[in-house]
């Protein structure tokens, strides 16, 4: 039966799982768009699928791989998925998933933070796109894993959308500064962490020997002091002409680019 009210509890279920607290409460996120569903479908499983006519009209070879996986899909016209959707122009596709299923806090333990750790730290940054953009290149240079400390909500639409799929590959937590430091440390992690101070060194003498955490901070404030002075390395990029900072998910890529030539599988 196609859900046609607004006012449908799933319908409002879904427009509370664009804020963390909402996700929280009913242990619920969810994706949209054909290409991240189609990454879900394949990389995880579902709760729900969501579909509308559009939606039904783009992708129905949808339908049939949810049944292989035994989904749900639940039906809903274009104004009620509206209510929820994040798109400029909603594409009718969206999956609903599980929290417990990626983006789990318990992940930060010996399985993520270990002798072979090669992680990309986001230290601070609020926007999910920016900070989803980070797991990608993460996953492409060969990490272990993804920290977000500090910062967005591994499991915010945004943040899964902006990784193309990676979240669901690559292990992606939330951590605050203090619980990061903690487990760092205990696994004796080399630190590195890039910013533009005075006494930083070029980022291509550093040592990526892992375990190692690659950490890069919000664009415009960097990483924090007090974080800096916990670190094994600090290390900056040099920039010609007078740009206030790199993007932070290119400024990534450079560092983790530059460490994966010396990791070994």
């Amino acid at each position: 039966m196609q859900i046609s009210s607004r006012t449908n509890p799933l319908v409002k279920e879904m427009s509370t799982l664009a804020q963390s607290k909402g996700r929280r409460t009913v242990g619920r996120t969810f994706v949209e768009g054909l290409k991240i569903t189609e990454e879900a479908l394949r990389w995880s499983k579902p709760l729900m699928l969501i579909l509308t006519p559009s939606g039904i009209k783009r992708a129905p070879e949808l339908f049939s791989h949810a049944n292989q996986k035994g989904i749900t899909v639940q039906e809903m016209t274009e104004d009620c998925f509206g209510k929820f959707s994040q798109l400029k122009s909603p594409e009718g596709i969206a999956a609903v998933l599980p929290l417990d299923g990626f983006c789990k806090e318990s992940l930060a333990s010996d399985a993520l933070f270990s002798a072979t750790s090669k992680l990309a730290v986001a230290v601070g940054i609020q926007d999910p796109s920016n900070a989803g953009a980070i797991s990608r290149v993460a996953e492409a240079a060969g990490a272990t894993g993804m920290v977000v400390v500090n910062g967005a909500d591994c499991a915010n639409p945004k943040f899964l959308r902006a990784s193309m799929g990676s979240a669901f590959r690559l292990p992606c937590v939330n951590l605050d500064e203090v619980d990061f430091l903690k487990l760092a440390v205990g696994a004796k992690l080399n630190i590195i962490a890039s910013d533009a101070v005075p006494n930083a060194t070029s980022y291509k003498t550093a040592n990526y020997t892992p375990p190692v955490a690659v950490c890069v901070g919000a664009e415009g404030m960097g990483i924090p002091e007090h974080f800096l002075k916990n670190a094994t390395q600090v290390v900056k990029i040099p920039m010609q002409g007078h740009p206030e900072s790199l993007n932070v998910a290119v400024a990534a890529g450079i560092l983790l680019y530059t460490a994966s030539s010396g990791w070994t599988d």
